[in-house]
């Protein structure tokens, strides 16, 4: 399993991406996986970046991540509060359509094979089938 511990900035969000799209790369992925995991990943760090450390550059994002067997499996993590992760409601009711926020995590559901958050809701796990 890879991992990497990235300060919370945009920039090191990005680099942190473009490290892991190399070596899916190496995977010779089909390119609808590679966009996938592509908007997996953006959402995922998004989310770690600006809801859990609060774009504060102090804190700490850990990823870890293996490609194996045709899949990928990785773990975000941040230093945020969490968020009650049972209660995620749902983007395409009436009520929520005009939100600005709150469908990363539909998307990414929608996207991957499993999803797990752990601990407080400040780690999330996520598969993907690269086939």
């Amino acid at each position: 399993m890879n991992s990497m511990v990235i300060k919370s900035t945009p920039e090191k969000v990005f680099e942190a991406i473009e490290s892991i799209l190399a070596q899916l790369k190496k995977h010779e992925v089909p390119m609808e996986s590679f966009f996938d995991v592509k908007l997996i990943l953006s959402e995922l760090f998004v989310n770690a970046l600006n809801h859990g450390n609060r774009k504060n550059p102090e804190k700490n994002i850990v990823v870890r991540y293996a490609i194996e067997f045709n899949k990928i499996v990785l773990t975000i993590e941040d230093e945020g509060d969490g968020f009650d992760y049972l209660n995620l409601g749902d983007p395409a009711l009436d009520e929520n359509i005009l939100k600005p926020s709150g469908r990363g995590l539909f998307l990414v559901k929608s996207l991957a094979d499993f999803l797990e958050f752990k601990e407080k809701g400040n780690v999330i796990t996520v598969g993907k089938s690269l086939l």
